[in-house]
């Protein structure tokens, strides 16, 4: 789901300049498929029985009735005409937010939302100084969201800004097993739950080519299931894929995702990282790493087939729609990006795929997903989560999709939706829903600088800056420079 998701912005504005690249796509949900979803899951086999170490269900939770709000209805609701603040920069520009607003309104007449639109020209990441300012002075809303894979979660659950919610969970009885699993586990931070799923996808993990450029060149692709689909193989389809006309570039090979969120993928797919699993190390020159950066600096700096910054301005979806190039990394809601993109169905036709399936039979991902917050100093605390619920609800999950263009793949009732099973080429992401790899987190959480300084160092590598060793240490030094200063 874009991070900000009605304007995604590209990478190539920002590299060199800030590296914000990450930033404007992380958030992008994935979304969409054509033929009815293979094997979906349940709901009841979305979640375990068991919860995840430290995490209390909802049986064990305490009932501890909040004191903060006041007149007490049986329910726990105020009986009182109150007002809610909803600061956010999701869905804002389009009509999902007064959606969820007059759902909100219509079941409890008695109460107002009022939501406050974060401004985030760049990327979403933007909002997140100006939401810790205003929790400091006093006037952050009821409501909000501190995403854990902006990773601001880790920030905000220790500075004390968000109420935990597992008394209310308790009291409420509210089945957790509405959602997805390893998107409900990343609600939890020290053995609490801080929240309720909302946008979540498994991350850069596919391959959208340009169909006809495929047809023209004479390829096939190998089911990308078969042990046929190497990243070897990946490879060779690639080198086919470029034309040039003399000095002129027809079109590019592929748009690759060259910050963190997409080199995750591309060193899984060797069974590898680009972090430690402790969060404490930085591992671009490890020797198990070591193929999938040469996997990249190929592309980039031998074959030079990837759409490198300059190539173009602008969005990738517009490259991919006007014939520019023949495939782009990206996730499930790249589908719907490039399939809106689209407008000649003579210059593109997409073909989604998933990266080849790694030695243990995963296809390689990083999982991603979002959150609905309350303030842990709101007046009215009970009325806030009965709002997550509501944006958080099969409605709201579903809407978010079809409404706020966001990727929300957290709830196995919306994925029947015809507005996912319309699309073939979203078929590929609905396994990875379950078998999603986690995103590491920096052990210091300090995730917002390790984003930012991979993208400025990384980009030194794949723009050929330095020889391969030493642009690939360089990178790896500024990233274990950052993992190693003290916990914010």
């Amino acid at each position: 789901m874009p991070g900000t998701p009605s304007t995604p912005i590209s990478r190539r504005r920002i590299i060199g300049l800030v590296a914000t690249a990450f930033f404007g796509t992380a958030a992008l949900a994935a979304c969409s498929s054509s033929t009815a979803p293979a094997a979906q899951p349940t709901a009841a086999s979305a979640q375990s029985s068991s919860s995840p170490a430290g995490q209390p269900t909802a049986s064990q939770a305490t009932s501890s009735q909040p004191t903060t709000a006041p007149a007490q209805s049986a329910s726990g609701g105020t009986n009182e005409a109150i007002t809610l603040y909803w600061d956010t920069f999701r869905g804002i520009g389009t009509p999902w937010p007064q959606h969820m607003i007059d759902r909100y309104q219509k079941q409890y007449p008695n109460r107002k939302m009022i939501l406050r639109p974060i401004p985030v020209p760049n990327s979403q990441q933007e909002a997140y100084p100006k939401m810790y300012a205003m929790y400091a002075a006093g006037t952050l809303g009821d409501n909000f969201a501190f995403d854990p894979s902006h990773w601001e979660f880790y920030r905000a659950v220790p500075q004390g800004i968000l109420r935990a919610l597992d008394d209310y969970v308790a009291q409420d009885k509210l089945d957790l097993t509405q959602w997805y699993k390893p998107f409900m586990d990343m609600q939890y931070y020290k053995g609490k739950l801080w929240g309720l799923p909302s946008w979540g996808w498994s991350g850069h993990d596919g391959l959208h080519f340009n169909d006809l450029m495929l047809q023209e060149a004479g390829i096939t692709l190998p089911d990308y299931e078969s042990s046929d689909w190497t990243m070897n193989k990946v490879h060779e389809v690639l080198l086919k894929l470029f034309k040039k006309s003399g000095n002129q570039v027809d079109h590019y090979s592929i748009d690759l995702s060259l910050a963190a969120i997409g080199v995750t993928t591309i060193a899984r797919a060797y069974n590898a990282d680009i972090i430690s699993e402790d969060g404490k190390k930085a591992l671009l020159t490890n020797s198990k790493t070591l193929p999938a950066m040469q996997w990249i600096w190929d592309l980039c700096q031998q074959d030079k087939i990837v759409s490198l910054p300059g190539s173009y301005q602008g969005a990738n979806t517009a490259f991919f729609a006007s014939g520019k190039v023949a495939c782009i990394q990206g996730g499930s809601l790249s589908v719907f990006q490039i399939d809106r993109a689209i407008k000649d169905p003579k210059l593109a036709k997409l073909k989604s795929v998933l990266f080849p399936k790694r030695s243990d039979g995963k296809h390689p991902s990083q999982l991603r997903g979002g959150t609905w917050n309350v303030n842990a100093k709101s007046k009215y605390p009970y009325e806030a989560w009965q709002f997550v619920k509501l944006l958080s609800d099969h409605d709201g999950i579903l809407t978010m999709d079809t409404e706020g263009n966001e990727g929300a793949l957290v709830r196995p009732d919306v994925m029947t939706d015809k507005y996912f099973t319309a699309n073939p080429n979203f078929q590929p992401f609905v396994k990875n829903l379950l078998t999603a790899m986690p995103a590491i987190v920096p052990a210091n959480a300090r995730g917002t600088e390790y984003e930012t300084t991979f993208a400025q160092s990384f980009a030194q590598f794949y723009l050929g800056k330095a020889p391969f060793k030493d642009a690939l240490n360089n990178a790896e030094n500024a990233v274990q420079k950052v993992l190693d200063e003290p916990m914010t």
